[in-house]
């Protein structure tokens, strides 16, 4: 049994998408401008290039970019999806 009475596979990708938006300090009703701002700052924040610790910055930069790129696609299906149906 699953929390919703749906699939796993949608728990997972929900599961998956809050995860990565918690790596990018947003809560879930964050607009895409607002995470794409946020994702920017951290990026620029832990820049490899720009921190004395570079094996550090490139691990929590790595992290931000995944992070960035799951809610990136998941807005995109939706914004598809949305542009189908109507």
């Amino acid at each position: 049994f699953y929390p919703d009475g749906e699939t796993e596979e949608i728990n997972a990708a929900r599961k998956l998408y809050a995860n990565a938006l918690a790596a990018l300090n947003c809560r879930p009703e964050s607009t895409f401008v607002h995470i794409q701002r946020t994702y920017h700052r951290l990026a620029l924040e832990n820049h490899p290039d720009k921190n004395d610790n570079k094996e550090a910055a490139t691990e929590k930069f790595q992290k931000i970019v995944g992070a960035y790129e799951i809610v990136k696609n998941y807005h995109f299906v939706l914004k598809e999806s949305s542009e189908l149906l109507n």
